[in-house]
């Protein structure tokens, strides 16, 4: 089919374009970098090591793909637009959509890569501690693909009105926010007990940020705790729901932009 075809043109030029970025390999050099820093410091801990061990590269892994999430998914499209290479893109049959589409596959082919690369890493770290791999480590790295694919298309929405600055700001600010949503709810709590009519404003806020704190398993890695088929299936049904939204809202504001 030609939207296949195209979309594929466009995500593989887009993985190759990230890939060659000296920025991303500087990234990964430092997570790698952190990852192995968790030996020394699961050696300070008291019989902890393993624990250490599977928090440390967890936590490392999930902020440094958020940082090349939101860094690819701005970036890659300023690009574009800057060097007015999306200009000779777009005189050819191919459609605004189908480009913004493309641009988001081939961001998620790198992360899946990347993601891949670091569970490799974290897992011969946590062999070395004497720990062994469970599977709830490797479908908290399938469930941050879900939270990073979120950020993805939000980053790409944002990336389609505004400046890259302000899109970086944001994303990582729903990032945060997003695997904050318990606490928010305490704070909804706590105002409405108040009668403080700003708690209407966090009601608003729970409903309309990615529940991404859902789709955190850092947890569930630590003590390793079983994860069942049915939370999987429902994790994959509202991360694919929420990015098919926020990537609709994207491609309708990115095909009435003028580049003029």
């Amino acid at each position: 089919m030609r939207w296949i075809r195209v979309n594929t043109a466009i995500a593989l030029n887009t993985f190759r374009e990230a890939v060659r970025n000296k920025i991303f390999g500087s990234l990964i050099f430092f997570a790698v970098l952190l990852i192995v820093m968790s030996i020394a410091f699961g050696e300070l801990s008291l019989h902890n090591e393993v624990r250490v061990a599977r928090d440390l590269t967890f936590f490392t892994t999930s902020i440094f793909a958020m940082v090349i999430t939101v860094y690819s998914s701005v970036t890659l499209l300023h690009t574009e637009i800057e060097k007015q290479t999306i200009y000779t893109i777009l005189s050819k049959p191919i459609r605004r959509w189908e480009f913004l589409v493309g641009k988001f596959t081939g961001i998620q082919l790198l992360l899946s890569a990347i993601l891949t690369a670091l569970f490799a890493i974290s897992s011969g770290v946590i062999l070395l501690q004497g720990g062994e791999i469970t599977a709830a480590l490797a479908w908290g790295h399938v469930t941050l693909l879900l939270q990073l694919s979120i950020i993805t298309a939000i980053a790409m929405l944002m990336a389609s009105f505004s400046s890259p600055l302000l899109s970086g700001m944001v994303s990582v600010a729903i990032f945060i926010a997003g695997n904050l949503m318990t606490q928010l709810a305490q704070v909804e709590e706590l105002l409405r007990s108040q009668h403080n009519p700003i708690w209407r404003v966090i009601w608003a806020v729970q409903y309309l940020l990615p529940n991404l704190e859902s789709l955190n398993l850092a947890e569930v890695i630590t003590y390793s705790v079983p994860v069942s088929a049915a939370y999987l299936g429902s994790a994959v049904w509202y991360a694919s729901a929420y990015t098919a939204i926020v990537m609709l809202l994207a491609m309708i504001i990115f095909s009435r932009r003028d580049f003029v």
